[in-house]
C-alpha cells in the first residue's frame, strides 16, 4: 500500500434509500483496495438502522450527525444502489490528494452496459441544475481520462476531506443528493477549493439520479443552493431570470401534456419558503468562509436554463422535419468557406450604396438638423473661442457635433455633410456586425441585425429632426460595444491599442451627443452583470474619463440645460414596432447558448424607448434614446436569427423569433428604396429657407419662424427662431447662450401678439428682422395681418410676411453693414448700432436693442475667447494623440 494510502483514515458513508440493498453496499465496501476503517450506514428510517446492526456497521440519519474524530482523513460518500470498482476509494483519495482537491467524485457508468458512460461531472447552469456533458449512448473509450476540475459531481461516489467537509458545515441535510452535491461543491469553490471528476475512479450504476426522491426535491434543492452561494448583486438579475424561465417551462410542459410541472414548481417554492429560516445562517457561513467571487461559479455555468432547454428539445422534436430542409441549406451557409467573408462584404457594401445613393448624388434633404457646413474652417474657428453667428449672436461655442463635421469637412471640402453621413453608416454597419460576431453570433443574423439598426424602424422614426448627431453616435456606439466586450490582450502595447480605441470611440460619441459620455459605463455595468468580469466597467471607467477632453470648450461653457441640448420633440413609435420587439426579446433570452447579444439588446432597448419617450429633457437625451433604441433593436432580431441557424433545441424559439423580426425589416425595404436613410426633407424649414435666398437683396437680413404650431420650426430651439437670410447650417441650428437683444426681440412677439400695433415692421427693423413665417390664423398672423408697413403672403406652407423697408442688421448713417461670421463691416460710420447679443467681446456699449460700435474704420472683428481657443487646441492635439497610440497598439484590424 502506498505511504499516502497508509496514513489515510477514511469512513465510509453509504447513503441508503433502500434497506435491501444495503448489504450489497457494505461488501462492495470491504471489497476495497484501501480499506475504510469504519462504515456507516445514513439514512432515516427503522429499517435503515435494523439492517445497519444486522451487518454490524454504523447507524447515523444525516451526514452531520457522523462522528469525525482527529483521525479521520476523508470521508467517502456512496450510493446504496451502486457497484464501486475494488480500487475506486484508493483512486480518489490518492489522486484528489494529489491535486489538493477539496472534494473528487468518480466516474460513472451503465450497470446494464458498462461501456456506456453515464456522468464525468461537468457544468451547471446559471440556476444551479446540472448540465450533462455527454451525448446520448456516448460510449467509454478513455476521451475523459484526466483529472479535470467540475461544477458538480455525481452523487454515486465522492471523497470529501474531513477539514473542508467540518470547516464547510458539511452537507445540507435539507437537500436530495446531488442538490446537496451541487451545494457542497459551490460552497468549495467559493473558498478557494478545488473539486475534481477522477476518471480512473469507476463506478457502475443503473441510474444517474438517486431514485426515491420526487423529482421536486432536486430542483427545490438547486434554488436553494442558488439562494445561499450567490451574492446579492447575482440574485438581483438571476431570480428575475429564473422566475421568468421557470414559468415559461412549466407552461410549456402543461401545453404538451405534463401539467405536474406546475405543481412541482410550486412546491419546489413552497419547500424553500419553509426552510428560509436556515437561509441566513448558511450564507453567513458561506460568507464566511468566501475567498473567491461569483465569477469562480460562473467559470462552470452554461448560459440559458437547463430545465427549459430540455423542455425546448421536446417540442422541437414534435416540430423539426418540416424545416429540416431549410436547416441543411443554413446549416451550409454557416459552414462558409473561403469565399464567405467576400460574400458578406459584397452584400454590406450593396445595402450600403442603396441606403445612401440618393444622398450621395443630390446632397442630403435640408432639414432642421441636417443643414450643410458651407465653411467648416469657420465652424472650426467658432467652436475654438470665435464668435457664433447663430441667431442673434453668441459668445458660447456651437454644439461638439459641429466640431465633429467641420473636421470631416476639412477633408471632404463642401461635400462634407452627404460623405460624413455615408461614411458614417458604412463604419457604424462594420460595427454593429462587428460587435455581433463579438457576441457569439453568426455573421449573417450579426448584419442582418447592423441592417436592423442602421436601417430599421428607429431610423425611420428619427428621420430629419436625428440630423448628423443620430448618424454619427450611432456609428460609434457599437464599435465602443465591441472593445468593451473584447479581449483586452495580453502584452501593455497591445491593452494600450484596446484602451485608446475605447477611447477614441468613446470621444466620438460624446461629441456627437454629450450626455453619452456616460454610456459606456452604463453598457459596462449590463456586460459585468451578463459576463461575470469586472474588466469592462474599469474600461469604461478610464475610456469616458479619457475621453472628456474631446469635448473641449463645450465643457467648459455648458451648463446642465446646454449639457442636454434644446429642448426636442419626442419619438411617439408605432404600437407595432414594439410586438417583434418584446416577442424577440421574451423568446431569445431563455433561448440558452447566446443570450447575452438578446439581453444587451433588451437593456439598451428599453433605456432608449423610454429616453426618447422624453423623460428626460433636452434634444441630446432624446438623440441618445433614439440611438439606443435602434442598436438595441438590431441585437435583439440579430439574437433571434442565429438561434434559427443553429440546430439543436433552441431553433423553433428563433424561427419563431424571426417571423415576427420580419416586420422590422419593411422599413428596411423603405429605406433601400429611398437611398436616404430615413432622412426626408423638412418642408417648413426648407421652404421658409428658399424664400429668403430667393428674396434676398443683397444685405444680411433675418427671417422668424413661429415656433406656434409650424411645421418644421418644433424641432428648433425655443417657441420661435431667427434664420438668417440664406445660410442655413448645421452649426447655426445650435444657439449659444442668450443675451439682451435676443430677450428683447422675443419680449417685443409676446407683446406684439398679445397687443398689435399699426407700424410692426419698424420694430422689427431694428431687429434686423424682414421676414415673418407664421401658420395661418395664429396669434402672429392676426397680430400682423393689415398693417401698414408690412406684406403678407400666403404659401402652401404657411403665411409669410415681409416689411417694406430693407432690415440689415447692423449699419450707420453711411448705409448698412454686414456681420459675417467673425467680422462685421461696411461703409465707415461714427456709430455702427448692430442687432446683435451684446459681449465684452465687441467694442462699444450695450444700447436699447443691441451694441454701439464703432465703426469709422468700417470693420470690427470680435476678439477671440483664448481659454476657449487653448481648450480646442489641447482637444485636438489629445485626439491626435490618442488616435495614434489606437494605431500603434494593433497588430491587425479586428
Amino acid at each position: 500500500m502506498p505511504d499516502d494510502q497508509a496514513s489515510s483514515n477514511v469512513i465510509a458513508a453509504v447513503l441508503v434509500e433502500d434497506p435491501d440493498r444495503l448489504d450489497d453496499a457494505v461488501l462492495m465496501v470491504r471489497l476495497q483496495s484501501l480499506e475504510p476503517s469504519s462504515i456507516v450506514a445514513v439514512g432515516r428510517g427503522s429499517g435503515v438502522r435494523e439492517a445497519a446492526a444486522r451487518l454490524d456497521v454504523g447507524w447515523v440519519a444525516g451526514a452531520d450527525d457522523l462522528d469525525l474524530n482527529d483521525e479521520v482523513t476523508h470521508l467517502w460518500f456512496v450510493r446504496d444502489d451502486c457497484e464501486a470498482r475494488p480500487d475506486a476509494l484508493a483512486a480518489l483519495v490518492t489522486e484528489g490528494d494529489r491535486v489538493e482537491a477539496s472534494a473528487s467524485g468518480s466516474k460513472v457508468l451503465d450497470d446494464a452496459d458498462r461501456d456506456h458512460l453515464l456522468s464525468i461531472g461537468g457544468a451547471t447552469d446559471v440556476f444551479c441544475t446540472p448540465v450533462p456533458l455527454l451525448t446520448e449512448d456516448e460510449l467509454d473509450q478513455g476521451q475523459y481520462d484526466v483529472i479535470r476540475d467540475v461544477a458538480y459531481i455525481p452523487s454515486q461516489s465522492v471523497v470529501i476531506r474531513r477539514d473542508a467537509f467540518r470547516g464547510l458545515g458539511g452537507l445540507d441535510r435539507l437537500m436530495a443528493p446531488d442538490a446537496a452535491g451541487i451545494d457542497f461543491s459551490q460552497r468549495a469553490r467559493l473558498a478557494g477549493g478545488r473539486v475534481v471528476i477522477v476518471p480512473s475512479s469507476e463506478v457502475f450504476s443503473e441510474e444517474l439520479y438517486a431514485a426515491g426522491l420526487p423529482p421536486w426535491r432536486e430542483e427545490a434543492g438547486e434554488l436553494r443552493a442558488m439562494l445561499k452561494s450567490y451574492s446579492w448583486v447575482s440574485l438581483l438579475w438571476v431570480l428575475p431570470l429564473w422566475v421568468l424561465t421557470e414559468i415559461v417551462t412549466v407552461l410549456g410542459w402543461a401545453v404538451m401534456g405534463r401539467p405536474r410541472a406546475a405543481a412541482d414548481f410550486v412546491k419546489s417554492i413552497a419547500w424553500n419558503a419553509k426552510h428560509a429560516g436556515s437561509l441566513g445562517r448558511e450564507r453567513r457561513r458561506v460568507s464566511a468562509a468566501r475567498q473567491a467571487g461569483d465569477e469562480e461559479l460562473f467559470r462552470f455555468q452554461t448560459s440559458g436554463s437547463h430545465r427549459f432547454a430540455t423542455w425546448w428539445s421536446a417540442l422541437v422534436a414534435v416540430v423539426r422535419r418540416p424545416v429540416e430542409r431549410g436547416e441543411e441549406a443554413i446549416g451550409r451557409v454557416e459552414a462558409g468557406g473561403p469565399g464567405q467573408g467576400i460574400l458578406v462584404w459584397l452584400v454590406l457594401l450593396t445595402a450600403w450604396f442603396l441606403a445612401t445613393r440618393g444622398i450621395l448624388a443630390t446632397g442630403l434633404p435640408l432639414g432642421a438638423w441636417t443643414g450643410g457646413l458651407a465653411d467648416p474652417g469657420g465652424v472650426l474657428a467658432t467652436w475654438a473661442g470665435g464668435w457664433n453667428p447663430a441667431s442673434m449672436g453668441s459668445d458660447g461655442p456651437p454644439h461638439p457635433a459641429s466640431a465633429l463635421l467641420a473636421v470631416v469637412g476639412v477633408g471632404l471640402g463642401p461635400s462634407a455633410a452627404t460623405w460624413g453621413v455615408a461614411l458614417a453608416v458604412l463604419v457604424g454597419i462594420i460595427g454593429a456586425e462587428r460587435l455581433g460576431r463579438t457576441l457569439g453570433l453568426g455573421r449573417w443574423p450579426a448584419l442582418a441585425g447592423a441592417a436592423i439598426a442602421f436601417l430599421g424602424p428607429v431610423v425611420a422614426a428619427a428621420g430629419t429632426d436625428g440630423g448628423y448627431q443620430f448618424v454619427f453616435a450611432l456609428a460609434a456606439l457599437p464599435w465602443v460595444v465591441h472593445h468593451l466586450d473584447s479581449e483586452i490582450g495580453k502584452g501593455w502595447r497591445e491593452r494600450l491599442g484596446r484602451v485608446s480605441r475605447l477611447t477614441v470611440g468613446t470621444a466620438v460619441l460624446a461629441m456627437a451627443v454629450p450626455v453619452a459620455l456616460a454610456v459606456p459605463i452604463a453598457v459596462a455595468l449590463v456586460l459585468v452583470i451578463i459576463r461575470g468580469r469586472l474588466v469592462p466597467l474599469a474600461l469604461a471607467v478610464v475610456a469616458s474619463a479619457l475621453a472628456m477632453p474631446a469635448l473641449g470648450p463645450w465643457l467648459l461653457w455648458y451648463s446642465p440645460e446646454r449639457l442636454l441640448g434644446p429642448d426636442g420633440g419626442f419619438w411617439d413609435p408605432a404600437p407595432w414596432i414594439a410586438v417583434p420587439l418584446v416577442a424577440l426579446g421574451a423568446l431569445t433570452l431563455v433561448a440558452g447558448e447566446r443570450w447575452q447579444a438578446a439581453a444587451l439588446g433588451a437593456v439598451a432597448g428599453t433605456a432608449g424607448f423610454v429616453l426618447a419617450r422624453g423623460i428626460a429633457p433636452g434634444r441630446d437625451a432624446w438623440v441618445l434614446g433614439l440611438v439606443l433604441a435602434s442598436l438595441g433593436s438590431g441585437l435583439l432580431l440579430a439574437g433571434a436569427l442565429d438561434r434559427a441557424g443553429r440546430p439543436g433545441r433552441m431553433r423553433l424559439a428563433g424561427v419563431l423569433a424571426s417571423v415576427l423580426g420580419l416586420a422590422l425589416f419593411v422599413p428596411v425595404v423603405l429605406a433601400l428604396a429611398d437611398g436616404t436613410i430615413g432622412i426626408d426633407q423638412d418642408e417648413g424649414v426648407a421652404e421658409v429657407v428658399d424664400y429668403l435666398a430667393a428674396r434676398s437683396i443683397g444685405l444680411q437680413e433675418r427671417g422668424y419662424v413661429d415656433g406656434a404650431d409650424h411645421p418644421g420650426s418644433a424641432s428648433l430651439e425655443g417657441p420661435g427662431r431667427v434664420l438668417d437670410a440664406a445660410d442655413w447650417t448645421f452649426d447655426r441650428a445650435w444657439l449659444g447662450s442668450g443675451g439682451s437683444t435676443e430677450a428683447a426681440f422675443h419680449a417685443f412677439i409676446a407683446e406684439l401678439e398679445a397687443t398689435p400695433i399699426s407700424r410692426p415692421g419698424a420694430e422689427l427693423r431694428e431687429f434686423g428682422v424682414r421676414w415673418v413665417h407664421t401658420t395661418p390664423g395664429s396669434p402672429l398672423d392676426v397680430a400682423l395681418s393689415g398693417r401698414l408697413d408690412i406684406f403678407r403672403l400666403v404659401t402652401p406652407e404657411g403665411v409669410v410676411f415681409e416689411t417694406v423697408d430693407p432690415a440689415p442688421v447692423a449699419g450707420g448713417a453711411a448705409g448698412p453693414w454686414v456681420v459675417g461670421r467673425e467680422e462685421a463691416s461696411g461703409p465707415p460710420s461714427d456709430v455702427v448700432a448692430a442687432a446683435i447679443n451684446p459681449t465684452d467681446r465687441w467694442a462699444g456699449a450695450e444700447q436699447e436693442n443691441g451694441v454701439a460700435l464703432a465703426g469709422g474704420a468700417g470693420r470690427l472683428e470680435p476678439a477671440a475667447d483664448d481659454v476657449l481657443r487653448l481648450a480646442a487646441l489641447a482637444a485636438a492635439a489629445w485626439f491626435a494623440i490618442v488616435s495614434g497610440l489606437a494605431l500603434w497598439g494593433r497588430r491587425s484590424f479586428s
